[in-house]
This record gives C-alpha cells, structure tokens and sequence, in this order.
C-alpha cells in the first residue's frame, strides 16, 4: 500500500504546494491525478516516486518510507519522458531495456502493463 500522510511541500519558504495530504492506495488501485496547471499534481507524483522529500509528512510503501527513488515506483507524466518517434509499446518497455533486459521478456512485460491499463491493442500506435 502507498501512503502519504500529511504532506506538506514548499517550493519557497512559506508558500506550501501541497499541504496536509493523505491517502491510501492499494496495491490493486490505480491513481491518476487531475487539476489545473500549477496546482501541485507533479509536486505530489516526484513526493509519492520519491524523487522529492516532503518539508513534513512521509511517504511509505509498505509500511517501508520512501526516502529516495525506488526501482518499485514510477510515474507516467502527461506528455514528458515520451519518445514521439517511437511506439507505445517502446516507450513502456524503455526502463526495462535500459536495465538490460532480453527484448522478448521486456516486450511481453509491457504488454502485460497495457492489458492492466486497458490499452491493449494500442502497442504499435504512438504517442
């Protein structure tokens, strides 16, 4: 389960991006996160990856905190990080090539995660 529990993020002194969130998400739930630009949503997913320490609060999974980046947890941002010129099944398989993995098991990986998604079927369109 991924927690956070009274978040608190500042950019600058005194101007909280986030302040007191909580949440619970199991292992089996999915979280997409929606609001207007500027309202805290990328603050929030580099929190919860770990990629960013809260001022105040914690961030754990399994009951293990979240102190740096974990090869366990990634986030998906709306368009950044995406390779236009290659496809999607490329793109979702891109950590896993970068971590050495045979193309057959990473390509077989992937496509599991779009079944997940329920984008099954969309692996050779791009982004």
């Amino acid at each position: 389960m991924l927690q956070a529990y009274d978040l608190t993020k500042s950019h600058r002194p005194g101007e909280p991006v986030l302040q007191g969130v909580n949440l619970d998400l199991g292992s089996e739930e999915t979280l997409a996160v929606v609001g207007p630009s500027g309202c805290g949503k990328t603050t929030l997913l580099y929190a919860l990856a770990g990629l960013s320490l809260p001022d105040h609060g914690s961030v754990t999974l399994d009951g293990e905190a979240i102190l740096a980046p974990r090869s366990d947890v990634s986030i998906i941002l709306q368009d950044y990080g995406l390779l236009p010129w290659q496809t999607v099944l490329d793109n979702v398989a891109l950590g896993l090539k970068i971590r050495g993995m045979g193309r057959a098991e990473r390509y077989e990986r992937a496509r599991a995660q779009l079944a997940e998604l329920g984008i099954q079927g969309r692996d050779r369109d791009f982004p």
